[in-house]
């Protein structure tokens, strides 16, 4: 099942928990407005550094380079969709709006 990440663009930093193949993350999000783009950083509940600073880029997946770590869920993938279907990155006030956060285990990817 796809399960939607609820998002917010009105910080430009703060963290939610979320609950991904029976496990607890963290998410981090930061606006870096230097060079006008959000990044995601992931934590287990407990702190463990997981993911530092991957950007969070349109209709791609967002973890890829850190599929090697066994801490993070190995059953999707957490995209970044843009709902008009256009493909724009996502500005300062995208997030949860245009720009869909959404874990997409692998069953559902046709």
């Amino acid at each position: 099942m796809i399960v939607e990440i609820p998002t917010r663009s009105d910080l430009d930093r703060y963290s939610l928990t979320v609950d991904l193949d029976d496990t607890e993350y963290r998410l981090l999000f930061a606006w870096n407005s230097r060079d006008s783009h959000w990044y995601l950083s992931v934590e287990l509940a407990d702190g463990t550094a997981l993911v530092a600073g991957a950007a969070i880029v349109a209709d791609a997946p967002i973890l890829p380079r850190w599929a090697w770590n066994a801490n993070l869920p190995a059953d999707g993938y957490l995209m970044a969709i843009d709902a008009t279907g256009e493909a724009e990155e996502p500005t300062k006030y995208d997030l949860g709006d245009r720009i869909k956060l959404l874990w997409v285990p692998f069953e559902d990817v046709a």
